[in-house]
């Protein structure tokens, strides 16, 4: 259950999202006003893991960073690719208000998209 006394995760995740036109927006949600991505990605052995860590900075100071790698050698091609996605808060912004949880981890992509449906 959510915390009636923190800002959520989630809805900054969901907005990060709706942003790239994964998720359907809802109204009165917050908005990224700045957007930054990395490639991390890595050789390990023959086989290159795909990093891509995107930052989002939302109008209210929130600074949040989804970091999603991929290794194309683990997991099969069914519905639900196998992939490390790691949502955190980087900076709370201004007041005391905190956003969580700060640090939320998934293994795949069907973890994700049912945490944003859910939440």
């Amino acid at each position: 259950m959510l915390n009636p006394g923190c800002r959520h995760l989630v809805d900054y995740v969901r907005a990060a999202q709706e942003e790239e036109g994964v998720a359907r927006g809802r109204e009165g949600r917050a908005r990224p006003v700045r957007y930054a991505s990395q490639d991390l990605s890595y050789r390990d052995e023959d086989i290159v893991i795909s990093v891509q860590k995107k930052t989002y900075a939302f109008s209210d100071g929130v600074v949040i960073a989804i970091t999603v790698e991929e290794d194309p050698g683990v997991g099969d091609s069914t519905c639900c690719a196998r992939v490390s996605v790691l949502c955190e808060v980087l900076s709370s912004g201004e007041g005391e208000v905190p956003v969580m949880p700060a640090r939320k981890v998934f293994d795949n992509a069907c973890q994700l998209r049912t945490w944003l449906a859910f939440h």
